[in-house]
């Protein structure tokens, strides 16, 4: 059986650490149901440094 695809929009400016947890929460959800999350914002954000433009 082939997992649908679930793409993950939620808020992330704001309040970063409450918005992360938030966005987190419902990739498991996605997850626990069957689906694969694409969650952009949450995986990005933990990688990237808009402060190095490199």
């Amino acid at each position: 059986m082939q997992s649908k695809l679930c793409y993950i929009c939620s808020p992330y400016r704001g309040d970063i650490k409450r918005n992360t947890e938030y966005a987190r929460e419902l990739t498991r959800i996605a997850l626990d149901c069957g689906y694969t999350p694409i969650t952009p914002h949450l995986y990005l954000t933990q990688v990237l440094n808009e402060e190095d433009p490199e």
